[in-house]
């Protein structure tokens, strides 16, 4: 069976068209005349059934527009503020708010994890011992892809019930060796936050990141998001036909495959 994730498609397509139209951008803030029907033309070849584009030139927007429905063979149409959740695009959020806290003097990229959580450990000794902000980060703990989605994804434990189960998991490629994407990881990431600052990792990105920035609908959580009108669902490609699938709660994953944002 044939699946494709379009949450990913999605996020690729935008952040291409972000790039590829830096350049122009950057001389001059007109766009050209066929930009939102070269938009719309490839979204229909994409088999999105809806997305947003935004272009931020200098801390301005410059351009924020809709494309496509919300749902598919639905009229409800995508505008410039519909939320979509943006998966691992939330990895990075994760690092911004981490460098955050390295600004201020609470931790460092090479801090021991173990710093500050204590409990925590792998099932190698020396990982346990030596793994730092920075590996977990940088997807070198050796633990692997599959681990990470079948843990978090499919359960409704919390972080750190999943953080637990990381003692008893074998490592797919000795530590450090090479590089192996992992999502536990960044929930780990994410704890940090928790443990160093007070707050959950929801709590300070709303009020040191969201807030801040005028992200005013930027949700984090599946209830969050439930409450909101103007939101996208989720699709996927099976056997060649797009169409949509079930909401899943994976907000014990948020740090790594977090939930809705949109420019607003």
């Amino acid at each position: 069976m044939k699946q494709i994730n379009l949450y990913s498609i999605k996020r690729v397509t935008i952040i291409f068209l972000a790039v590829l139209f830096s350049t122009a951008i950057s001389a001059q803030i007109n766009l050209p005349e066929d930009f939102e029907e070269w938009v719309e033309e490839s979204r229909k070849d994409w088999k999105i059934p809806g997305m947003a584009v935004g272009i931020v030139k200098d801390g301005e927007v410059v351009f924020a527009k809709g494309f496509g429905e919300k749902q598919l063979n639905r009229t409800d149409q995508v505008d410039e503020n519909t939320i979509f959740s943006i998966a691992s695009v939330s990895k990075n959020i994760t690092a911004a708010a981490l460098a955050i806290l390295v600004d201020q003097g609470k931790i460092d990229w090479d801090d021991k994890i173990t710093k500050h959580i204590p409990w925590f450990q792998l099932k190698d000794a020396t990982a346990t011992k030596e793994l730092t902000i920075r590996d977990a980060l940088t997807h070198r703990t050796g633990l692997g892809r599959i681990l990470g989605n079948r843990l978090q994804f499919m359960t409704e434990s919390s972080r750190d019930e999943v953080l637990h189960q990381m003692r008893y998991m074998e490592l797919e490629k000795p530590f450090r060796s090479e590089f192996v994407y992992n999502n536990v990881m960044y929930s780990l990431a994410g704890q940090i936050i928790a443990y160093v600052d007070g707050r959950t990792w929801d709590e300070f990105l709303q009020e040191e990141l969201f807030t801040p920035i005028g992200m005013n609908s930027a949700t984090t959580t599946l209830a969050e998001l439930e409450k909101q009108e103007n939101k996208a669902y989720p699709h996927q490609e099976i056997e060649g036909e797009v169409m949509e699938i079930p909401r899943r709660n994976w907000d014990n994953a948020g740090p790594a495959g977090g939930r809705g944002k949109c420019l607003n």
